[in-house]
Parts: C-alpha cells; structure tokens; sequence
C-alpha cells in the first residue's frame, strides 16, 4: 500500500486515531511516557535518597556540635598554662628560671 493511496482512502478521523497511536508510541519507546507503577517506584526511590541526604546533615550537624565542644575545652584547658607563663615573665622569673639546671618534666 502506497502512502498516498493511504491518505486518499481514510478521512480526517482515522488519521487522527492513528496520529494519536503513532505519538503514544513513540512516547512509550523514547521514554516520555511511563505507567504509573514506574513512576512511583522511581518517585519512591528519590524520596529515599532524599532521606538519607537528611539522616547524613543530622548527623553531619550532631558531629559539629560535639567538636564545637570539644574546642570549647580545649580553649578553656589553654587559659591555666597561658596565664603562668605570662606571669612568670612579667615578674622576671624567665631569666632565673633558664638559669636552673633542674631538666623539665
């Protein structure tokens, strides 16, 4: 069958029928148009994704607060040193200090 004696044999209904057939089709296999059931698996799949992106950013902000406290010690830990040592130079101590021959511990 000819593609002109198609055209001339069918009326405008049946070309858009098979017009409509033809786009479902090609939407089928060039992915465009998927069942529902695919669909929401996939729709499943990236809510899932997008928890553990959750679940990971809860644990990521857990774990800052923990260093953050951690370094809040720590800071704290280094005023006691800091503060005898600037003491012991201002009053002079350095001198007499580096002139013992008694080793560090």
């Amino acid at each position: 069958m000819d593609v002109l004696t198609f055209f001339a044999n069918t009326t405008v209904r049946d070309i858009g029928a098979v017009a409509i057939v033809a786009l479902v089709v090609m939407m089928i296999l060039t992915g465009r148009l998927l069942p529902r059931s695919t669909h929401e698996s996939q729709l499943a799949a990236a809510n899932k994704r997008g928890d553990e992106w959750k679940e990971t950013a809860d644990m990521r902000g857990d774990l800052i607060q923990t260093l953050t406290a951690q370094n809040s010690t720590l800071i704290e830990a280094t005023k006691t040193p800091a503060e005898f040592f600037g003491t012991v130079m201002r009053e002079g101590g350095g001198n007499r200090v580096a002139e013992t021959n008694t080793p560090s511990p």
